[in-house]
């Protein structure tokens, strides 16, 4: 039984990779900069996610989906995983997001979704390591990217309300 666990995990991780872009052009030899998601846990069964899920409008891997992936069919419990990528040092288009998430597929069910997501405007400087940030709540949620110093890299998308 745990082999075809093991068996759909590469499966589903082969589709997941199969559908994303790289985030690094083929034949791209300029400078780059990284670019890391972030999660809090709220327990062993919710946590909230700050994930870069998109570089010019085309999806690339990011933290809840490698996360899905680790833990499908493992029941409610998980930890989340943090997805880092290399990107060129250029300026781009990205859309990141902010999210609640309650385990792999059937678990959101539970308790409402919080969640805030949009396009933004980014210019990673060459070498930088950058982190995507947000908050969660009913009443004001946002997501933006920080460099390492902690100084805001790109526009706040916010949503006030839920």
């Amino acid at each position: 039984m745990a082999a075809v666990r093991i068996m759909a995990a590469m499966l589903a991780a082969l589709l997941v990779n199969g559908c994303t872009a790289k985030p690094i052009p083929r034949g791209y030899s300029g400078p780059t900069a990284f670019v890391s998601d972030s999660a809090t846990a709220h327990g062993p069964t919710l946590a909230e996610f700050f994930v870069l899920s998109k570089i010019e409008g085309k999806r690339i891997d990011e933290s809840v989906g490698m996360t899905d992936i680790a833990y499908d069919g493992g029941g409610p419990e998980f930890e989340p995983l943090v997805e880092e990528r290399e990107l060129p040092a250029k300026p781009m288009t990205v859309s990141i997001k902010a999210q609640t998430y309650h385990g792999p597929h059937y678990w959101f069910l539970l308790d409402k979704e919080l969640r805030v997501e949009g396009v933004v405007s980014f210019a990673p400087q060459p070498g930088e390591h950058y982190v995507v940030k947000g908050t969660l709540a009913a009443d004001y949620s946002a997501v933006w990217i920080e460099d390492s110093r902690g100084a805001t890299a790109t526009a706040k998308v916010e949503k006030r309300g839920h």
